[in-house]
């Protein structure tokens, strides 16, 4: 009888909706320091940074803010400063608000989105209104269950971007007290210029792609050498 009260006792625990219900964004979140920053080159030239910032409201809701600022002389006469912010709201692994604050030199745009009746309903850059169905990530890059996407929600413009993810291999981060080993893929498609990094646990590590005006673009984790 004891045996049978024990048992019983372990299936309500191990099939409470804690258990079953864990949050998969949450999980990953806690890979992360409350607070990770990132380096930003350009040309290889430090130019900024970026920072990653979580807050677990409840066992089912994560806030995740998103600071970065940008600081550089553009041929060698302009000066360029880019200021981008967002929070977005994770509830029960679905995205449930984002607000995307941009200012590019003074010229400013936004984005902001809500779930409603299981829809996500987006306004772009450009201000018009969209209704996206299913559960779209971000690209905000700090989870690699991106890398699993077909497509994905882009923060900068509103507007969906197509994914074909591609693995190239491994490279090393060199942390300085160590080195550690990071999977290395290729986004393709709509951000066929966009090369991500990941290590074995998940945490995105670093991330490349090109400028509007073609240069190369680096985000590093804090104080790290990428060796490709």
């Amino acid at each position: 009888m004891i045996t049978r009260l024990l048992f019983a006792s372990f299936l309500l625990f191990t099939l409470s909706p804690a258990s079953v219900l864990a949050s998969v964004f949450i999980d990953q979140a806690k890979l992360y320091p409350a607070e990770t920053s990132y380096d930003v080159y350009r040309k290889g030239e430090l130019i900024g940074s970026y920072r990653l910032m979580f807050e677990e409201r409840s066992p089912s809701t994560l806030i995740v803010d998103v600071d970065m600022q940008l600081d550089m002389k553009v041929f060698a006469l302009f000066r360029y400063q880019y200021r981008y912010t967002a929070s977005e709201v994770w509830r029960d692994d679905q995205l449930t608000s984002l607000s995307v604050s941009i200012d590019s030199n003074g010229k400013k745009k936004s984005v902001t989105g809500r779930r409603e009746n299981g829809a996500l309903m987006v306004t772009d850059a450009d201000g018009r209104l969209h209704q996206y169905n299913g559960d779209l990530v971000t690209t905000h890059h700090w989870f690699d269950l991106m890398l699993k996407q077909q497509a994905l929600l882009n923060t900068i413009t509103g507007q969906i971007d197509q994914l074909s993810v591609e693995s190239l291999g491994t490279a090393t981060l060199d942390l300085g007290d160590e080195t550690i080993q990071l999977s290395h893929f290729s986004l393709g498609a709509d951000l066929d210029q966009t090369e991500t990094w990941y290590d074995n646990q998940g945490r995105w590590r670093a991330l490349k792609f090109n400028a509007k005006d073609g240069s190369e673009i680096q985000i590093i984790w804090r104080g790290a050498k990428l060796i490709e």
